[in-house]
């Protein structure tokens, strides 16, 4: 019988390999026998310790770690819920260690000043971004190690294999704490993100809706002034010459103020100032105003053309972007 191994003849009657040590025979299926029964009492160990919750999930990465392939996977659960996974899965440390790094973080900025403040920055930054990316990457691993841990400890339990399964058990497993955050944090997650979607863009709609009245005033003023100009070659003085009924402060809860600026670079602008405090909250006066402008210039052919900027006449006190209408945000 030669070796499966080296190669090399056997002695007549030996179990093993004089060469290389390997076994023979009947003493390689017993071998082979005993290396499948250590498998099948680690997977076992492996399934008490996990707990009934997707244990094929972690049983598929356990053995590829038990198989030396690369530590870096993808755990969802940790990326979205990393401090209720950690606490559900019974991985205290890091559940304290992930919920301490903002307030260290938080530490760290305050402590440090004058030039070295410059670089707190950017190393928070990159701090915070291997806490989110790098928990989620390697959280099989860990949650593999401590499992591997525990796995150690009950060697040394006394008692038959069935009392080594339930202490694993006891151990492992999962968590209530974990479970409720999960059934709590995950609804009030959505909530936020939700909030966090649908607020501004409810804000921004309703702030343009009342921004309505002001867009018809400049925009009978751009009628009346492209009229004015056709018939007189020139701008207006005022509203006054336009007789268009509408004056430079009219009778409205929305609009402080309206003009007419003829500046010197041949371009005439309408200003609307309207009152900010119909979507900041603040005490209503005409000193808390933001602007919008129509631009207007003459054509070689005595036509006018028209753009809507955000600003006052100099581009200054101008209404937030998102609250204009698109064609009146000057991009």
């Amino acid at each position: 019988m030669y070796c499966s191994r080296c190669g090399t003849e056997g002695v007549e009657g030996a179990n093993f390999c004089h060469n290389c040590g390997k076994a023979l025979g009947a003493a390689s299926k017993d071998s082979a026998s005993a290396a499948n029964t250590a498998k099948a009492v680690i997977q076992e160990r492996y399934k008490a310790a996990i707990g009934p919750k997707n244990t094929d999930y972690y049983l598929s990465h356990f053995q590829r770690f038990d198989n030396n392939e690369r530590a870096a996977t993808w755990n969802w659960s940790a990326f979205f819920l990393a401090f209720p996974w950690l606490l559900y899965r019974k991985m205290w440390c890091w559940a304290i260690a992930y919920c301490l790094l903002p307030l260290t973080i938080l530490l760290f900025n305050t402590v440090v000043s004058g030039s070295a403040k410059v670089a707190a920055g950017p190393i928070s930054i990159l701090c915070l971004l291997a806490a989110v990316f790098g928990l989620p990457m390697y959280a099989n691993a860990l949650y593999h190690q401590r499992i591997k841990k525990q796995i150690l400890e009950v060697k040394a339990i006394p008692g038959d294999e069935q009392t080594r399964l339930q202490w694993l058990a006891r151990q492992g497993g999962t968590n209530n704490i974990g479970r409720i955050l999960l059934r709590v944090v995950l609804p009030l997650l959505l909530i936020v993100v939700l909030a966090a979607v649908v607020v501004p863009v409810y804000q921004a709609y309703s702030v343009r809706s009342k921004l309505s009245e002001a867009l018809e005033a400049v925009a009978l003023a751009k009628a009346g002034i492209t009229s004015y100009v056709a018939e007189h070659g020139r701008y207006p003085a005022d509203f006054g010459e336009l007789n268009i009924g509408l004056g430079a402060r009219p009778d409205s809860d929305i609009i402080a103020s309206v003009t007419i600026d003829d500046v010197t670079d041949g371009t005439v602008k309408v200003v609307a100032n309207v009152m900010s405090c119909i979507w900041e909250g603040e005490p209503c006066s005409e000193l808390n105003v933001k602007s919008f402008h129509l631009a207007g210039s003459i054509n070689s052919d005595g036509s006018m053309s028209w753009v809507c900027l955000p600003g006052d006449t100099y581009g200054q006190n101008a209404i937030k972007i998102g609250y204009l209408p698109a064609d009146c945000r000057g991009q």
